[in-house]
């Protein structure tokens, strides 16, 4: 009877050993959420570029911390902020998900953070630039730069710089456009600059014709017009040079990172000539370590060359995995207090700090396409 006891003790202690062993295995997994449009959207092909990039910093850090298990629950929102709640529901209340990483849209994040902030989920979004997300929740970050930033250099630049003093505006009717054209035509008049008209279209709109005939471009004096500002997605946008073309409208444009996306060069090849316009701080031709890396692993592992977008993913799930990892994994607002302390931090698109509402601090570029090349002009850190 006593070696039976012995016996059985034996077994049980072999038991609570196993399932410690694998309280502590599955402690050292991190799940993370991913919300994307992937599909059914004039964006689809950034938000696959965003993923392939946190993918890529997955690997990446999975190679360097080998004893930690990273698994991502991907879901599509069709850059649809509807989508975008049903799935942050999923991931929140079906996964058991505390951290995740999207959208690429203002109107998604600003949809999901409610349902995180009252979950106490961390979101990080790699492409949303609308200001009301600044005070979104205390849970809510975003390493895209604000559209405050981002429309204040460029009315600057265009007034200080370039001189322009007289401009038409267009913009996308949706978050983004909105929020980028409402801070660039406010800025540029505080500056003394002149909004001749403020046009809106839609998203997935491929025929400006309309547009166009009420602007009655043509007819305005040419000294009283000096360009054209376009707050804009990469397809309209591309469609909008066409027409222009079309018209014979060659005035100089100022507008967005919409530029660099395969969308709108493949629409306007050959069109665009004189181009300016505001973009995160990505160079592909930098020399540095960790950029050439980043681009020579990309290209190894999806065949093509990354953008900004793919730097944003990689930027994001870095930025995300570093702060997990000085935390209890569960732990989000460990999590949460370590991304806020993060300063200059080296990511692929430049130094990154965050502020006391989670807002990224980093550089803007402004870039300029004439004559088929494409150069930096100017790098702001801070407005002066």
């Amino acid at each position: 009877m006593i070696k039976k006891n012995f016996i059985a003790l034996g077994m049980i202690a072999v038991i609570v050993i196993g399932m410690i062993s694998c309280v502590e295995k599955k402690s050292d997994e991190i799940k993370i959420g991913v919300v994307l449009p992937l599909s059914n959207s004039e964006i689809s092909v950034g938000g696959k570029r965003t993923l392939q990039g946190i993918e890529l910093a997955v690997n990446q850090y999975q190679k360097e911390n080998q004893n930690t298990k990273i698994k991502l629950h991907v879901e599509d929102s069709e850059a649809d902020p509807t989508k975008g709640v049903s799935a942050i529901n999923k991931l929140i209340f079906q996964d058991g998900i505390k951290y995740i990483l999207g959208d690429l849209t203002s109107s998604v994040t600003l949809a999901m953070a409610p349902i995180a902030e009252k979950n106490k989920v961390i979101i990080l979004a790699p492409g949303a630039s609308n200001p009301n997300i600044r005070n979104a929740g205390d849970y809510i970050f975003r390493n895209w730069t604000s559209d405050d930033f981002e429309g204040s250099v460029s009315a600057t630049y265009i007034h200080q710089r370039l001189g322009w003093k007289n401009l038409i505006i267009l913009y996308i009717n949706n978050d983004y456009g909105i929020g980028l054209s409402n801070v660039f035509d406010d800025k540029f008049k505080k500056l003394g600059g002149h909004v001749i008209a403020k046009e809106r279209f839609t998203s997935g709109q491929t025929d400006f014709k309309t547009l166009f005939s009420r602007l009655n471009i043509n007819k305005i004096p040419k000294d009283s017009i000096d360009a054209i500002y376009i707050a804009g997605e990469p397809k309209e946008m591309g469609y909008i040079i066409k027409r222009m073309k079309e018209l014979n409208i060659n005035l100089p444009i100022f507008s967005n990172s919409s530029v660099e996306e395969s969308d709108f060069q493949t629409i306007a090849k050959n069109i665009f000539s004189n181009i300016y316009y505001t973009t995160p701080v990505f160079n592909l031709k930098d020399t540095t370590r960790i950029i050439s890396n980043f681009v020579k692993d990309y290209i190894a592992k999806y065949q093509q060359t990354p953008d900004i977008t793919s730097a944003h993913g990689f930027d994001a799930a870095i930025l995300l995995l570093n702060a997990i990892d000085q935390a209890d994994m569960n732990n989000t607002t460990t999590t949460k207090t370590n991304l806020y302390n993060t300063k200059n931090f080296e990511g692929i698109t430049g130094l990154i700090s965050f502020d006391s509402l989670g807002d990224v601090i980093k550089p803007v570029a402004v870039k300029h396409l004439y004559g088929g090349k494409n150069e930096f002009v100017e790098i702001y850190n801070e407005l002066k």
